[in-house]
């Protein structure tokens, strides 16, 4: 699996062992085309992660953020987020004619989470309903934050999804000293899209060189 900065998740298929037939899986289309709740289309920079559905299939999760020329991280329009979105066995054997109905398309098709503020140090925590997965085929989970977007590799540490964020740096006189882009480090149920509650204790690992310190509770 692979974004790119149309915000396509593509999948290809590399089962054959000859590399000349390998191709792009559903006939040419993306699983999922990335846009926020305005129909505007979110770039993919970074890879995506996998887990196993227990229904089957894989749920991709990723996150969308684009700064690679000026003004386009503190000067976005689009509502950059996180993902998770369920490759179901019926894609893959399902008529080519049929794929076009059947690959989730828009927020529309995902359940909805938000960020909730959950205490004076930027801390949050994020809520949403349980998934009906007859019905949707993943969840979708907006940043808090204007600009907000990810430009970091996700990170998959035993049971969680580590997604690091960042937005510019807040304006007004109360914040004169900190002219520096605020991040925040967002620890998400890949399956469900919600505060995970699946590891208690500590988990240190680095991170983009830097060595970090999770507390999970």
């Amino acid at each position: 699996y692979a974004g790119d900065l149309k915000g396509n998740i593509w999948k290809f298929d590399v089962s054959s062992a000859t590399p000349s037939n390998w191709k792009v899986a559903f006939g040419g289309r993306p699983l999922y085309v990335a846009k926020d709740i305005n129909d505007r289309t979110l770039a993919v920079t970074t890879p995506v992660e996998t887990r196993a559905h227990p229904q089957g299939g894989l749920v991709v999760n990723f996150a969308s953020g684009r700064a690679l020329q000026a003004g386009e991280f503190s000067g976005v329009l689009e509502k950059h987020g996180v993902y998770g979105v369920w490759d179901k066995p019926l894609f893959s054997t399902a008529a080519d004619s049929a794929l076009d109905s059947l690959l989730p398309r828009g927020v529309a098709a995902m359940a909805p989470r938000t960020f909730v503020p959950a205490g004076s140090g930027g801390e949050r925590v994020i809520t949403g309903d349980p998934i009906d997965w007859s019905s949707k085929a993943g969840w979708y989970l907006p940043f808090g934050e204007a600009s907000e977007m990810s430009l970091a590799n996700p990170a998959r540490l035993l049971q969680v999804l580590v997604i690091t964020s960042m937005a510019p740096p807040a304006t007004g006189a109360a914040n004169a000293c900190f002219q520096t882009p605020r991040a925040w480090l967002n620890i998400v149920d890949p399956m469900s899209g919600l505060t995970s509650k699946n590891v208690l204790g500590n988990i240190t690992t680095v991170i983009n060189g830097v060595t970090v310190t999770i507390a999970l509770s």
